[in-house]
This record gives C-alpha cells, structure tokens and sequence, in this order.
C-alpha cells in the first residue's frame, strides 16, 4: 500500500477504481487521525500544541500521498502527471485568491469526479 502511495513518483500508473480506493483510504485516514489526536479536555495546553503539531504533519505526509496518486492517475489518462497537477494547484491558487475558498472545494469535487470516468489513455498514451 506505501508504494502505490509514496512509490514510482515518475512513471506510476493508476486505474479509476485503484485512484477510488486510494483517495477513500487516505481521506479515512486523515479523518482517523484527526478523531484520534482530537483535543481531549484534560489536555494540557503542551499536548494540545504537540497533538496539533503531529496532525499537521500527518496531513503534510497524506497531502504528498494524494498528489502522487493524483499524478498516476492524470498519466494513466495520457498526460503529463505533475506538470497537469501543477497547473492545477496555480489554478486553484489564483481561484482562490480571486473568488474565495468556497469555489475550490467545489472544484476538487469536479476534478476528483473528472478523474474517476476519465478513461485509461484518453489523450493517447504517453510516457512520463
């Protein structure tokens, strides 16, 4: 399971059901770990920053995973993963700073929808 999430970064592939499944198990996982380091009321203020702190990190280590995973699944379709995800993120950036936060989730949505019927080599096949 790591290496379809953290492993062949350049040239990894990944079908519309295996891009279903990741995505339900990092966004379980991160809901896991935000239930599981949730501020108790007898925390003290210490452990409360040291829980905030490991959540922030495991959600930089999930953040990684998604994109990789989004990469293998944009090349599956026949483009260039990282440079197709990049453009993304800067599209998202420049939505967000010019219309609000509210447009980007609603983007996500349609490009996580836009991703799961997206066939197998729809632009032709194409090496990473």
């Amino acid at each position: 399971m790591l290496t379809i999430f953290f492993g062949d970064i350049k040239h990894g592939r990944l079908s519309r059901l295996a891009y279903l499944g990741c995505h339900a198990a990092l966004i379980a996982l991160l809901v896991l770990a935000s239930f599981g380091l949730a501020k108790g009321p007898e925390d003290s203020a210490l452990i409360a920053d040291i829980k905030l702190a490991v959540l922030i990190a495991i959600a930089a280590v999930l953040l990684v995973a998604q994109a990789n995973i989004a990469a293998k699944r944009i090349r599956d379709a026949g483009l260039p993963g990282w440079w197709i995800l990049l453009l993304i993120a800067l599209l998202s950036l420049a939505i967000g700073a010019l219309f609000g936060h509210e447009l980007i989730a609603g983007l996500d949505l349609l490009l996580l929808l836009l991703l799961l019927v997206l066939p197998t080599e729809a632009f032709g096949r194409r090496e990473a």
